[in-house]
């Protein structure tokens, strides 16, 4: 037998040895899901999400339904933090992740912290006259850390037994709703800010 058909058949002997070495390393990792909403069960995009444990690390983001997803997690407990801006942070502590399978965590909710409502008027919220509606408009903001922050992406409703509107602020912590001239219940983040006048310019 010649030197190349010794070399040939080393390789070929070699090749399932490794073959097998590789598959038995992608079993000892599992997956984690879950999904993050509001308190008025609303998801909330763009969540950043960590995930920490068995000297692994990785971040990620929730997408337009709430969701994330972290795939190659080692065998083993992990700690799992939740932020979003304009909400209460939150951790999970001891999620076990087990080789070869897929972990969903429960539903996570996350609070806004005293929200505070401004608007353009007093005591109403009332502005332009566009047709049979007022357009009614604000901000939303929250101190957070002793800081005042504006809080982007809150869903905020007016409604009463004849007309409703719902909008969600936006980067500036912004809003502007069209209603019908009136009295309305109104909530901000999940959270009642009592009662609000629509009046007609």
């Amino acid at each position: 037998m010649t030197a190349l058909s010794k070399f040939s058949g080393s390789v070929v002997m070699r090749l399932p040895c490794l073959l097998l070495l590789c598959a038995g390393a992608q079993a000892q990792t599992g997956v984690l899901t879950g999904s993050i909403v509001d308190e008025l069960n609303e998801p909330i995009r763009a969540a950043y999400i960590s995930v920490e444990g068995k000297g692994q690390k990785a971040e990620t983001r929730t997408d337009d339904r709430g969701r994330y997803r972290f795939e190659l997690l080692a065998e083993g407990t992990y700690e799992l933090a939740m932020f979003a801006s304009g909400w209460k942070s939150m951790t999970v502590e001891s999620v076990a992740i087990q080789a070869d399978r897929t972990t969903e965590l429960p539903v996570v909710t996350l609070y806004v912290p005293s929200v505070c409502v401004s608007s353009d008027s007093p005591r109403s919220l009332v502005l332009l006259k566009e047709g049979e509606q007022s357009v009614a408009t604000g901000t939303v903001s929250a101190e957070v850390g002793g800081r005042i922050s504006f809080l982007k992406d809150v869903l905020v409703t007016i409604s009463n037994p004849t007309a409703s509107a719902q909008t969600r602020t936006d980067k500036d912590g912004k809003f502007r709703l069209e209603a019908p001239p009136g009295r309305y219940s109104f909530t901000a983040g999940g959270y009642s800010q009592g009662t609000i006048t629509i009046l007609k310019e």
